[in-house]
């Protein structure tokens, strides 16, 4: 039923960011896998910051390619972190320093730069 993305259910969140263990999955699905799995504070997907619906959405990816859909979730990167720093009591960098790997949605954000910036090349 999930075909190529079954490995995404079962890797190891800091994997995500490998090429090597999600080599053939569009990087697209990659991101959002990561978005999904962020906690501390979750993050929206970029259909919900940008107040798309899910049709909508779909049929934006559809029509745009992968460097329009990276620039895309890019965006939505200072809002993340805005998102983080209000959770966290406005200071990004002690959350980083304070608190145990995984615990606070920083990883994630690492995560989605790395993709995006490993996709980008």
């Amino acid at each position: 039923m999930y075909g190529p993305y079954r490995p995404l259910l079962f890797l190891e969140t800091p994997l995500l960011a490998s090429p090597a263990s999600t080599v053939g999955l569009p990087t697209i699905v990659v991101l959002h896998h990561i978005i999904v799995r962020s906690s501390a504070p979750a993050f929206p997907l970029p259909d919900a910051l940008h107040e798309w619906s899910h049709t909508e959405y779909v049929k934006w990816l559809g029509e745009h390619d992968e460097a329009e859909q990276l620039k895309l979730v890019e965006g939505c990167v200072p809002r993340w972190e805005e998102q983080v720093k209000s959770a966290k009591g406005g200071d990004l960098l002690a959350t980083v320093t304070s608190e145990s790997p995984g615990d606070n949605g920083i990883d994630y954000l690492l995560l989605i730069r790395t993709v995006i910036n490993l996709a980008k090349g």
